[in-house]
């Protein structure tokens, strides 16, 4: 009996541990939106823009969003480059209503579908927080 209550215990605590995680996660997101009348863009910089910084940006009319990511820009070393590309491509395409993404450029991704571009960009910024110390890492180092 007190196996199973151990475990019953143990997956209570991480359901909550995992519930918090996510929460946290999600207010510390603040995002910007500029409306225009050609373009919408929504911005994340969070205190680390050159890390943090996500954009998705989309002309009035068109169905394409296009996500810019700083950091992606500066990522050229392995296996960190593969790694963040993955990470950032697999958030994009798990977005509901999206698609296809496509790699536009070093920091562009175009993402097709019926998405919001807001959870484009929250998708992004929860993807560089698994990461974050390695990409502080980076950024510490010569480039």
């Amino acid at each position: 009996m007190n196996g199973i209550m151990s475990l019953f215990l143990k997956l209570v605590f991480l359901t909550l541990l995992m519930n918090l995680g996510c929460a946290i996660a999600m207010e510390e997101i603040k995002i910007e939106t500029v409306k225009e009348d050609e373009f919408i863009e929504y911005i994340h910089q969070g205190e680390r823009p050159e890390i943090q910084g996500v954009i998705a940006s989309k002309e009035t009319g068109d169905e394409d969003w296009y996500v810019f990511v700083v950091i992606a820009e500066f990522i050229r070393e392995e296996p960190l480059e593969t790694k963040f590309r993955k990470l950032i491509f697999d958030a994009l395409n798990n977005v509901e209503g999206v698609k296809s993404v496509e790699e536009a450029d070093r920091e562009e991704w175009s993402v097709q579908g019926n998405v919001d571009g807001e959870e484009l960009v929250k998708a992004c910024v929860i993807a560089l927080k698994s990461i974050y110390p390695e990409l502080e890492e980076f950024m510490k180092a010569p480039q």
